[in-house]
């Protein structure tokens, strides 16, 4: 007990003892292509600063992201109501030994070479199309708006560094974003 709790100080220590970071969590981008198919949702997403998320990766943890999209409707003498959501939670791990990382969504997962490489692909947010009826009536109703944001989640971390993530000034998250809905052809 005592060697672990060692070890996860250490961890914190590391964390805290970084250089500057480069980049920040965020939703630089989000829209709904139309194709034969139906529609499909598309967001272009930063992962946030590589330096601290490779100290984490090859530290042998699994790093969980979560994308929130809210659609919301605006009235006037009432708060905006809530008319749905959709959730999309990416997850990138390495493996020291093959010297790769995995990014994995659900079942599916790739193996990507490099930390750029996989940041990459945690950002791309490209959804198979759908014949939903309810997204295609949603996204034309006047005065419906997204709420979005692009976070790490800190729940299957070790808590001293959950700790030192929260108290430190790292961008872990992106705060919430809001973004006129668009359908693109």
């Amino acid at each position: 007990m005592h060697r672990l709790f060692l070890s996860l100080f250490a961890i914190a220590l590391m964390v805290l003892s970084l250089p500057a970071r480069a980049g920040e969590f965020s939703v630089r981008d989000m829209w709904f292509q139309r194709s034969d198919q139906g529609l499909s949702l598309q967001a272009d997403l930063s992962a946030g600063p590589s330096t601290l998320l490779q100290q984490l990766l090859k530290s042998g943890y699994t790093l969980q992201f979560v994308f929130e999209m809210r659609f919301m409707k605006k009235r006037n003498w009432l708060p905006d109501k809530e008319l749905g959501d959709i959730t999309w939670q990416p997850e990138i791990s390495y493996d020291s030994l093959l010297g790769r990382y995995t990014f994995k969504v659900g079942e599916r997962s790739e193996e990507i070479d490099s930390l750029a490489e996989v940041l990459l692909r945690a950002g791309k947010l490209r959804a198979s199309p759908s014949y939903s009826e309810g997204l295609a009536r949603i996204v034309t109703v006047p005065d419906v708006y997204l709420l979005t944001r692009y976070d790490l989640l800190l729940e299957n971390l070790p808590q001293p560094l959950q700790v030192s993530l929260l108290t430190d000034d790292w961008p872990i998250f992106s705060g919430w974003k809001t973004f006129a809905i668009e359908v693109r052809e």
